[in-house]
């Protein structure tokens, strides 16, 4: 019987943990500005993969190493950090394999500076790369992932519920600097921003935690 309160106990917390999420995330795009209709559409592509990885310290505050073996010209895997950096008040996450600490620390970065993060992501590459999970996770973000023998094999991130990178790009040092990959910015798109939201939102109801008890 003590097993049993102490499971429903345990799922009960896991229940109020995810809707408290939901609530603060629908709170937070409440208040923000929609996908502005006048903006005018920009798009963007970028190709890997990169010659060398990007020099963190001289984009930001400037690189003293006069042996530094690493790129000060920019990258594309410096934009994608960028793109996460710029995030303001809500980033959605939906990426087949999170493997790269680069990655990793820019979201979380985000996510100290009071972005709420969420995170949709495969659970076979969850289990294969468990330490990058674990730093999300443990920091306070919400990692679901999906419950099939088939792969969660998107690729697209939403940036503020206005702008989107979507491409083949994994989160992976050889994605970054082995692969040949690509990855579209869209922004200033409503409508088609609004079908990778509805996408999102789908998946993480689907991927709902209460859903897999």
């Amino acid at each position: 019987m003590n097993r049993v309160f102490g499971w429903l106990k345990t799922a009960g917390y896991a229940l109020a943990l995810s809707t408290s999420f939901e609530i603060l995330y629908y709170l937070i795009n409440l208040r923000a500005p929609k996908s502005s209709v006048n903006r005018e559409p920009e798009v963007d592509v970028i190709f890997f993969p990169d010659q060398k990885q990007a020099c963190d310290a001289y984009f930001s505050y400037g690189c003293t190493n006069k042996s530094c073996w690493l790129s000060h010209e920019e990258t594309s895997s410096m934009k994608v950090k960028q793109f996460i950096e710029k995030t303001r008040r809500s980033l959605d996450i939906c990426v087949y394999c999170i493997a790269s600490q680069t990655m990793v620390d820019s979201v979380l970065e985000a996510h100290s500076q009071g972005v709420l993060v969420r995170v949709v992501t495969d659970q076979a590459q969850a289990s294969e790369h468990s330490a990058m999970v674990e730093k999300l996770r443990s920091s306070g973000i919400e990692v679901r992932t999906n419950n099939s023998t088939f792969f969660m094999h998107h690729k697209f991130v939403i940036s503020d519920n206005t702008q989107v990178m979507t491409g083949s790009f994994n989160w992976s040092r050889n994605a970054m600097l082995g692969n040949d990959e690509n990855i579209t910015f869209i922004r200033g798109e409503g409508q088609i921003t609004q079908r990778y939201i509805d996408e999102f939102e789908k998946l993480w109801n689907n991927y709902s935690p209460e859903l897999k008890s």
